[in-house]
């Protein structure tokens, strides 16, 4: 009997240290935007790029209607208090919910990855030209919305809800 109930404990304790080591799942989370967007917790990541990075076309056909527009990545900046972590920004919805944008670079059209941990570069699906858009960037001392992300370049994918 005593075997028996140490194995069980065993196999409990096993069951439970695996699950802490586990990655973390992604949800989307509401931070209490007017418009009811619920971002994604975690980015995405490409397992054909080694730094899981997309390029526009990569995006859109991947995962369409989910990447945010320009009008979504203006309201979180918006509406959202932001604090630096050292490799990216916590995003603090009006309800107190959060989400983390790390500082992953991006890879530029010539194939060089660029300011890892310093700066984050995200697609938005609205365009700015014809093989350009909008997209969400940051580094320690600004975040903005800007355009002129060129399709050829390689980004990080946040997705919405």
């Amino acid at each position: 009997m005593k075997k028996g109930l140490y194995l069980l404990l065993a196999v409990l304790c096993f069951a439970a240290c695996e699950k802490k080591n586990a990655p973390a799942e992604s949800e989307f989370v509401d931070l209490g935007l007017t418009s009811g967007t619920k971002w994604k917790s975690l980015n995405e990541s490409n397992p054909k790029d080694p730094n899981g990075f997309y390029n526009y076309e990569e995006t859109m056909a991947q995962f369409g209607q989910n990447v945010p527009t320009k009008e979504q990545w203006q309201e979180l900046l918006d509406q959202c208090t932001w604090t630096w972590t050292g490799k990216g920004y916590r995003a603090t919805g009006p309800n107190k919910k959060t989400i983390d944008l790390p500082a992953e670079g991006y890879c530029d059209c010539e194939g060089l990855v660029q300011n890892v941990d310093t700066e984050g570069n995200y697609w938005a699906s609205t365009l700015d030209g014809e093989d350009t858009s909008w997209g969400f960037s940051f580094t320690a001392d600004d975040i903005f919305v800007g355009h002129d992300c060129a399709f050829c370049n390689r980004l990080s994918v946040r997705l919405v809800q």
